[in-house]
């Protein structure tokens, strides 16, 4: 199958002149003397010329004018601004703001603006006698990322119920 393949495409290659000297006489010579490339050649040539006589089909002079009819037809996806809600955008920049605005609230008032040595740190940070290695050792970071993976699964599916059901309506979501 491959030399078949393979003597198909050294014989193509002689039919649109693109062996050089040595190939060319190397095909010239096996189509005088083997059968099997006389006649694969002979129904390559036939082939060729069958597909120079085919005229191209063209399309008709309204075609592009029949397919712009058909999409206009179809449904057209909202505008991306329907897709995200201004009431989240606006939650997350309010926390944001509320956020900010406790960090500076809490800082602010314990800064001595009387010192005038750069060593130090002005702002009297709450000590801490709390043991964190109790509480945080690697079963629980497991137990956490357990977690936060099955919630994040749980989001991904509902996201892709709503998805999927706004797809069967017709509507996306």
């Amino acid at each position: 199958m491959e030399a078949k393949q393979r003597m198909e495409e050294r014989i193509w290659a002689y039919m649109d002149g693109l062996l050089d000297g040595k190939e060319k006489a190397a095909v010239e010579k096996l189509l005088i003397t083997d059968p099997a490339w006389k006649r694969c050649h002979d129904s390559l040539r036939d082939l060729d010329r069958t597909l120079h006589s085919v005229s191209l089909e063209e399309p008709s002079m309204r075609f592009t004018k029949n397919v712009m009819d058909q999409i206009t037809s179809l449904q057209v996806a909202p505008a991306t601004r329907t897709y995200v809600n201004k009431r989240i955008i606006y939650g997350i920049g309010g926390f944001f703001l509320l956020l900010i605005t406790a960090t500076l609230a809490y800082v602010i008032p314990q800064l001595d603006f009387s010192q005038t040595s750069p060593q130090q740190f002005p702002v009297k940070l709450p000590s801490m006698e709390f043991d964190w290695s109790r509480y945080v050792n690697p079963t629980t970071l497991q137990v956490f990322f357990i977690l936060d993976a099955v919630a994040a699964l749980f989001f991904l599916d509902r996201y892709l119920q709503r998805k999927k059901t706004g797809w069967q309506s017709g509507t996306a979501k």
